[in-house]
């Protein structure tokens, strides 16, 4: 018990010392002598001197004082100073960009009263040339024609075309900006035109590319469609759990996996085109078992339309793949691939969702015209008869009405796969329009 007595008195007389008046370390002051000016010379002053493009001069503490608290704000919201290339890529030696301890002494200073310090210890304003601070360049771009800036209003960003007329590739070591009247320019935005632009347009000149990715995007249209109504099927008209729902859907993989090294095996001694019928085929076959499945279909039915409709996805989607680049100059081939991709991507998205909304659509209108078709007699009969086994009126009513709407989605799947059939069989007359490939044709990743 003693030696604990002793540990606490020894700790509160520590703290209590620690506290003592006088014996806290202040934290330095900020001032713009020793802490400000050498940021502002590095970061700043490039811009923010007479001359420039810059509202304010910001090369003594006379011109920056006032200016405090919007430098503040400005560096907290990094709007300054202007840089806007990705720091994870590179390291550039002109990188104006703060670091944080940087944002963090200008916030200090200016939360503090601006204070200026020992004058003695302002470090001298950066030293620019008049002219080009690149040096004499080796090429000057000069604008078309000149641009009239309103005297009121605002403006959008103007785009400004400048013709290099080069006839070769160059390297470029530096370039600079120079704008005509600084007063009325902040910021310049420039690029150097690629010659291997991100999205090259120029794809959809070709006819095996067009063809190719308008086929290759109905049947992912449609595909992503039956995968997304399926299992809404199973669960909504015949009570499948989504576990359940899942088991029916997944033979597609089997004859998916199965089939695609054959594939890949046939493309350089097959004309693909069959190849492309026959998965197309093979799709209408699926979709059509199931345009004529019933409120009473059992799992295995459902499973084995699933499998078969594995049979065809690789012979469309590997050769449809391959064919879009087949006849694309070898500078184009990942552009006409990677838009090519983009664009079935987007197709499973928009299937998908109009699937869905066709669905819903068809159920309520196939219940509109079951009703309408039903004989008020019949309906009165059943009531009847369900009401001499022990069912309340209300009760026969519901389970009649349930009877309806079961029929309802059941046309309205069905109606979606004998259109997804006819679409599949509509395809493939377009496929014979593309070329055959004048080599034998590779696979290419999809």
């Amino acid at each position: 018990m003693k030696t604990i007595a002793l540990g606490l008195t020894a700790s509160l007389a520590t703290l209590l010392a620690a506290a003592a008046p006088g014996k806290i370390a202040k934290p330095p002051q900020v001032t713009f002598s020793k802490d400000v000016a050498p940021i502002l010379v590095k970061n700043c002053q490039g811009c923010h001197r007479p001359g420039e493009t810059a509202p304010m001069s910001l090369l003594t503490y006379q011109e920056a004082r006032p200016w405090a608290k919007a430098i503040r704000e400005a560096v907290v919201l990094k709007r300054m100073p202007p840089w806007y290339a990705d720091s994870h890529f590179g390291k550039f030696s002109n990188d104006r960009s703060l670091s944080q301890s940087e944002i963090d002494t200008l916030v200090a200073w200016a939360d503090n009263g601006a204070l200026e310090g020992d004058p003695k210890q302002t470090p001298k304003p950066a030293q620019f040339v008049d002219g080009w601070n690149i040096g004499t360049p080796d090429l000057v771009l000069e604008m078309t024609k000149e641009y009239q800036v309103p005297a009121a209003g605002t403006i959008k960003y103007e785009y400004f075309t400048i013709p290099t007329q080069f006839t070769e590739d160059k390297w470029v070591r530096m370039a600079e900006v120079r704008p005509g009247n600084r007063a009325l320019v902040l910021l310049v935005i420039w690029e150097l035109t690629d010659s291997h632009p991100v999205i090259d347009l120029a794809v959809f000149k070709s006819r095996n590319w067009l063809l190719s990715t308008l086929t290759l995007s109905l049947m992912f249209a449609i595909f992503f469609g039956n995968i997304v109504l399926t299992p809404m099927w199973l669960h909504v008209q015949l009570g499948y759990t989504a576990t359940w729902a899942g088991y029916a859907t997944a033979p597609m993989g089997i004859l998916a996996v199965l089939t695609a090294p054959i594939v890949g095996r046939l493309l350089p001694r097959v004309d693909p085109r069959w190849i492309v019928t026959f998965g197309f085929g093979v799709l209408a076959l699926s979709f059509f078992m199931r345009a004529h499945m019933t409120s009473s279909v059992d799992y295995m039915t459902v499973a084995i339309a699933m499998l078969v409709l594995g049979a065809g996805i690789p012979a469309c989607i590997i050769t449809l793949t391959s064919l879009g680049v087949s006849d694309l100059p070898p500078e184009k081939v990942a552009s006409g691939a990677g838009l090519q991709n983009f664009i079935r991507i987007m197709s499973m998205a928009i299937g998908a969702s109009i699937t869905q909304t066709y669905w819903e659509h068809m159920t309520r209108h196939s219940r509109a015209e079951l009703v309408a078709a039903i004989d008020p007699t019949i309906a009165q009969e059943l009531a009847t008869k369900a009401g001499a086994i022990g069912f309340s009126p209300e009760r026969s009513q519901s389970l009649f009405s349930g009877l309806v709407d079961g029929q309802a989605v059941m046309l309205a799947t069905n109606d979606f796969y004998a259109g997804a059939t006819l679409l599949m069989l509509g395809l493939i007359p377009l496929i014979w329009v593309i070329r055959r490939p004048k080599a034998p044709l590779k696979a290419v990743a999809h």
